[in-house]
């Protein structure tokens, strides 16, 4: 009877599930996933399998994974955002929000981000602004990631380093850093690009989470390059998996004991080659590997099992 709702809930004829954990609703019969982190049964809201109580409940609603709102506030799961500008309040992605004074982490304050100008990549943990960079809710060192930010225009956009040498050497501009030019010469640089061809170039980076930075160098999103790979054979499976003759890598880890031949996808993270099934770049132990099947959302199973 097990059933698959979305990526984080499912729900059998006693239980329901969120991710792997069972919690029994007030409801089962009418438990339903509404979106993301949020479900509903006809007694309750619930926020990661938890019940919660909206401040006004006829005009909740769910407006992004792990955001809702009602017409007195905005929540992050079951938490209220407080102090929050509704009015300017942005989603950013499944970690980050925004409005015109803040940027929040988890629905709280980010400590030192500039809401102006910080910016993060959908599925990303990470974020910058034009001061700083970010990793979850901590600020960490710049270093840490082969990005940078970089204002054309009033317009940020997260680009490589590589990139970013070569729109500054083609503009002739000196070697301050972006960010330490004056107002009028950022103003200046930006008439002297074109602003459309740049950002497409961002448009494409940020879409993409494969890279070629030069002739058979690859990366990752914003990680170092992939060390030790075959260019000549090098393929991108998708946006979590490549592989080259030799080896397959998640993200910008090679598996272990991966049989590049055989290697195919299942289902978001899962994949498997003929001896193994994965998890990203781990193996994961199932009963037996011959009937796995995605279920949807993050499950498989195989004969004996659901995972």
């Amino acid at each position: 009877t097990f059933k698959v709702l979305n990526n984080c809930y499912a729900i059998d004829k006693s239980s329901a599930y969120i991710f792997s954990n069972p919690f029994v609703p007030s409801d089962l019969a009418s438990f339903e996933a509404i979106q993301g982190v949020y479900a509903k049964d006809k007694q309750n809201i619930y926020s990661m399998g938890v019940p919660f109580v909206p401040s006004d409940i006829t005009t909740f609603k769910v407006i992004a994974d792990n955001y809702a709102q009602d017409k007195n506030n905005i929540y992050y799961g079951d938490k209220i955002i407080t102090e929050i500008d509704k009015s300017t309040f942005r989603i950013i992605n499944d970690i980050y929000s925004a409005d015109s004074k803040n940027v929040y982490a988890y629905g709280k304050v980010l400590k030192d981000a500039d809401p102006n100008t910080f910016v993060s990549e959908v599925g990303l943990l990470v974020g910058a602004d034009k001061n700083n960079y970010f990793a979850f809710d901590k600020k960490v060192k710049s270093d840490m990631y082969a990005v940078n930010v970089m204002l054309y225009n009033s317009e940020y956009f997260i680009i490589l380093k590589q990139e970013q040498e070569e729109i500054l050497k083609k503009s002739n501009e000196s070697k301050k850093k972006p960010n330490e030019l004056s107002k009028d010469e950022n103003k200046k640089k930006s008439e002297e690009l074109p602003k459309d061809e740049n950002k497409k170039k961002s448009d494409e980076l940020i879409k993409k989470k494969y890279i070629e930075i030069s002739p058979g160098v690859w990366r990752w999103s914003g990680k170092k390059a992939i060390e030790s790979i075959d260019a000549s054979t090098f393929k991108v499976i998708n946006d979590n998996y490549a592989k080259d003759s030799k080896k397959v890598f998640f993200k910008s880890s090679p598996l272990s004991k991966v049989d590049p031949l055989t290697f195919e996808v299942l289902l978001g993270y899962y994949s498997r080659d003929k001896n193994h099934i994965y998890f990203a770049d781990l193996e994961f132990n199932v009963k037996d590997r011959n009937t796995v099947t995605p279920l949807g959302g993050f499950y498989i199973k195989d004969q004996y099992n659901i995972y």
